[in-house]
């Protein structure tokens, strides 16, 4: 019945149209998206854990770092932090942060030849950060 109404050749081409439609290639994943609120996401994870406030606050930018057999984006943090389980501030801590796809993936505690590349700027935005009544 639909041979009538279409044709043989039209049977074909439809034929092949919809095949064709299931051939397409999987969309591409970007890993290496510039985190662009870097800033921000370092600071929101941060008061996740326990952070009431921190002090001589410092970040790197975004710089591309290999990791095993890939790159991604890396940020360092540097940071004197007063947390909700100690009674003041712990001391100069460093952070090794890794991004993929513009989100955290990782933020570990860095050993020292990690961030041993790091050139620090002001990071006021973590400074300024304050959760809850202990804040001062």
């Amino acid at each position: 019945m639909i041979m009538r109404i279409v044709g043989p050749r039209s049977w074909l081409l439809l034929l092949i149209a919809a095949l064709g439609a299931c051939s397409t290639d999987p969309p591409t994943i970007e890993a290496n998206v510039f985190p662009a609120e870097y800033k921000k996401l370092i600071v929101e994870s941060l008061k996740k854990d326990k952070l009431i406030s921190a002090r001589e606050a410092g970040i790197t930018d975004p710089t591309l770092r290999q990791i095993d057999t890939s790159e991604r984006y890396a940020v360092c943090v540097s940071y004197n932090p007063r947390m909700s389980d100690s009674p003041g501030y712990t001391g100069l801590t460093e952070r090794l942060v890794y991004f993929y796809q513009g989100h955290i993936t990782q933020f570990l505690q860095a050993k020292p030849e990690q961030c041993s590349w790091a050139a620090y700027k002001p990071f006021p935005e973590l400074d300024k950060a304050c959760v809850g009544a202990g804040c001062g």
